[in-house]
Formats: structure tokens, sequence, C-alpha cells
């Protein structure tokens, strides 16, 4: 009686589990609406295919495609919308590192756009497609392009023409009119210096940066006069009347009160005009020694000047004298004063008086040859 009992129990039980589980396929352990066959996590109610799944830091596959986000495409790569990479998710043959089809109008490795060979219509395939195209953002470069003056190897020959280098990084090169590439502050459009250079390469040096006399200080650098050497800012002053040292006057010493032209450094007499160290008829003396008649060459003899020399014998006599055979004798030739170096100008008692004794000084002198 037990036993029989016993085997429709288990006939029961049986019979419930076929009820309760139709076929193996359609189990469901956890519940979460998902057959066991198809749910990467049988056991977890949280993971499974009917599972939204975004990337986060814990790197869970949540609906069991088999990445962490959404994969929709199966290429293994998270769509952008899920926060992974995958920039078209309904295309396996896009994804990130995906080889790019030129010119087919996909992204096809996610770079951000569809490559081109030609982007710049310059005709020539860009060196991403086995082009010689070295820049197929411009259609003006390319091989066989003429090269320009704007810094790029134009003709893609992989050299940039040296007039086209700005060496000096002042922003012109050579061909733009830089007259010297090695210097910055020289080029169109600079400011003119006081160093004796073309700095804005117009192909003129001013006339202020010219050292006309080469004594190292052209006009703009306080040269006065470019034409005297021996005038210029570093000069010392001289007696000469002349502002020497560019300075804007002349020495303290180089006034001329009486108005001679003979500065006061020179001039012994500043109270007279008639007074200077000039020697003006040239007979080797000056108003300041001695000569008191200086416009008349007192001379006999044939030279020009006043050597004190009459008859070119070599022998010459000091002022106020004047040869006659052998022997110096007072000069009474000048009429208004004889000149003594001692004495200076004689007054018009003592010319008188030489005038009366010159016949008896010319006789004594003839007698005496006569012996």
């Amino acid at each position: 009686m037990g036993a029989p009992r016993h085997r429709a129990l288990l006939v029961v039980v049986g019979l419930g589990l076929l009820l309760g589980c139709p076929g193996s396929d359609l189990h469901d352990f956890d519940g979460d609406g998902a057959p066991d066959t198809e749910d990467c996590a049988p056991a977890d109610p949280e993971v499974g295919p009917l599972h939204s799944d975004d990337v986060d830091p814990d790197g869970l596959d949540t609906n069991c495609d088999g990445v962490d986000g959404t994969d929709g495409d199966g290429d293994g790569f998270a769509s952008l919308a899920s926060g992974g990479t995958d920039c078209l998710d309904d295309d396996p043959a896009v994804w990130p590192g995906a080889t790019e089809v030129p010119d087919d109008g996909v992204d096809n490795d996610c770079s951000g756009g569809d490559a081109t060979c030609d982007a710049d219509n310059d005709g020539v395939h860009a060196l991403t497609c086995g082009g010689l195209d070295c820049d197929d953002t411009s259609d003006a470069v390319h091989p066989g392009a003429a090269e320009l003056c704007d810094g790029a190897d134009g003709d893609c020959d992989g050299v940039l023409p040296p007039v086209e280098a700005d060496s000096d990084g002042d922003g012109l090169a050579s061909c733009a009119g830089d007259c010297d590439d090695t210097s910055a502050t020289v080029h169109p459009g600079a400011v003119e210096a006081c160093d004796g250079v073309d700095s804005d390469c117009d192909g003129v040096v001013p006339p202020e940066e010219a050292d006309a006399d080469a004594d190292g200080a052209p006009p703009c650098a306080g040269d006065c006069d470019d034409a005297d050497p021996t005038r210029h800012p570093a000069a010392d002053e001289v007696c000469d009347g002349l502002d020497t040292d560019c300075d804007g006057s002349p020495g303290d010493d180089e006034d001329d009160p009486d108005g001679d032209t003979d500065p006061a450094c020179s001039d012994c007499d500043e109270t007279s005009d008639a007074v200077h160290s000039f020697d003006l008829d040239s007979d080797g003396f000056s108003p300041c020694a001695g000569d008191c008649d200086d416009t008349t060459d007192d001379d006999d003899d044939d030279s020009a000047a006043d050597d004190d020399d009459d008859d070119d014998d070599g022998i010459s006599c000091g002022p106020g004298t004047v040869l006659e055979g052998e022997e110096c004798v007072p000069d009474v030739r000048r009429g208004a004063c004889v000149c003594d170096a001692a004495a200076g100008p004689e007054s018009a008692g003592g010319v008188l008086l030489l005038l009366g004794v010159a016949p008896w000084l010319r006789r004594r002198v003839s007698s005496r040859g006569r012996r």
C-alpha cells in the first residue's frame, strides 16, 4: 500500500515540473525575462540581454553583448551613445582603427571625417592615398607648382628656397624685400636708426647717418661739421674760435671781444682789432710780435715775403733794421713808425731823428767799404 502511494507522488511531482518548464530553452532561473541559454549571467537578475548597458568604471557587461556599453553592430566597440567610441554602431565596418576608405562619404576609422585623396582639387592625390601632394589643403601646393614667397614648399620637392626663409625672425624673408635677413632690425617698415645702415630697406641710407669726414660720428650722432674730421663730439677744444667738440659753443677762451677774428686764446690784445696774432704781410711778424704795419711788405728783395734779406744774400736783420753793406742799420723806410723788436713802434720824433742820421750812416758805411 505504501509503495504504490510513493510512486504516485513522484509522478505528480514529475508532471508538475514538466508543466512548469515546457522546455529547457525557456527556463529563466533568475527571472529577468531572458532564457538562461541567452543570459550571460542566469543567476543574476541585474544582468541579461534585456538590460541596458552604459560604459561605467566597473566595466560590467550588463546586457550580455560582450563589451561594457552597447555594441549594436557586434564589432567589439561600444556606441558613442552608451559612452563608447564607435561612431556608427549599426555598421560593423566602422569602428576606431578600421581601414579608412577615401572618398566614400563614411568616416570608417572614426577619426572625425571621411578621408579624401584630393581635398584641394588640385588634381594630385594626397600622401595618405599614396599620392605626392604634400599639402592637400592648398591647391597652390603640389608637385610642379611654382614656388611662392610664402615660406612653404610649394612644389613638394622637400626643399624650402633660401629666399623664402625668414632667418632673422622679423616676419619678412629676402623675397619679401628684407635686405638683411641676418638682422631683425633691418626690414621694410623698420625705423631708421643712427647706424649708417639702410634699416628700412628702401635702398637709401639717410644723409644724416653718413659719416662724410670719416671721424666716427655722423650728423645724427652730433657731428656739427661733417666736412671737418677734427670737429666731432669726442674732439678736444682747440684755440681756433670754432665749436670743435660740437657742444654748441667754442671754448670759454675762444671768444673774440674786439671782433678781429682772432680768439682771446691767441690774441694778445682783445681791446683792439688792430692787434692780433695774424701775420698779414707775411714778414714773419704779427702785430702781437711787434709789427706796427702788418699791411706792407717792408722788404726790397725779389721775395714775396718780408724776410729782411734785402739782397737775397742769405743775411737777414731783425725788426726795425735793414742791411747796408755788411751792417744792419736802422730802417727808416716805414714812414709812420719803425718796428723795434725790443722797443716796439717808435714815435714820430724818433722817425725824424733816424731820417736825419741816415745819410751820415750811409756815408760811414761807404767809406769803410772803400778802405
